[in-house]
């Protein structure tokens, strides 16, 4: 399920980036970055499948890795099945500390996430690391680029997409990382939702080599370019 997720993300990204190479600096529906609100999840909200450390002292026989069902919940001994998706971690550790104390006297419990399973951000392109990301709160576009290991010397750095909502009628924004980057132009950078995805497409000299080394890809044992192709490609400064 997870490998259809993310080959779907390559596909709809591949697709919206050949059809906004014309409109820079928009969205598809032509609106600039600042129209568009700043999403902030200060807190993390837990959901299934997503696993927590539960630690209650001084019963420490008690302490538990468990993962949240899909019916929210997760088992505990003593007091058995409770529900905690939505909660925060403070607000699970707060229901937990109440109902430990039925059976423990002045409880101490920790709850800790140590799986961010249910929430994820894809970031495709020319990046390092490809992949989908867990996203555990507040992150903006040039952070999920960091996270994948940063961008390769083929990005194009001002002309980033973000996909955001439903893959059949997605929200399609610019993003000018090259401003965020290079002139520390913070308010430029946007802050991601959970299931965004982020693509960095190749700059001008990338998409020359791209395409010469398909022409000549069937000929490179006999011309012996293909080492002077990938070299060039390398050439191409980040845009």
């Amino acid at each position: 399920m997870k490998k259809r997720t993310f080959e779907a993300a390559i596909l709809l990204a591949a697709c919206i980036a050949v059809s906004c190479q014309s409109v820079p600096g928009t969205g598809s529906h032509g609106a600039t970055i600042s129209e568009y609100p700043v999403v902030r999840e200060e807190t993390y909200h837990l959901e299934a499948p997503d696993e927590i450390d539960v630690s209650v002292l001084p019963q420490a026989e008690l302490d538990r890795r468990v993962t949240i069902r899909p019916d929210g919940k997760v088992s505990l001994p003593l007091i058995g099945d409770v529900l905690v998706e939505g909660l925060t971690p403070m607000e699970v550790r707060e229901k937990l500390t109440e109902e430990f104390s039925k059976y423990v006297k002045n409880p101490s419990v920790s709850v800790i996430v140590v799986g961010f399973n249910s929430k994820k951000i894809f970031v495709i392109g020319e990046v390092f690391r490809q992949g989908a990301f867990p996203y555990t709160g507040p992150m903006t576009a040039f952070e999920a680029v960091e996270e994948a290991g940063s961008f390769t010397r083929r990005a194009s750095l001002g002309r980033v997409i973000l996909v955001r909502g439903d893959l059949k009628n997605p929200q399609v924004i610019d993003v000018n990382l090259k401003e965020v980057v290079r002139k520390g132009l913070k308010q430029k950078d946007l802050y991601l939702q959970s299931g965004d995805i982020v693509y960095v497409p190749p700059n001008g000299f990338a998409k020359t080599g791209y395409a010469i080394e398909q022409v000549l890809f069937p000929f490179s044992p006999i011309l012996g370019v293909g080492r002077d192709i990938g070299y060039a490609r390398d050439l191409g400064e980040t845009f």
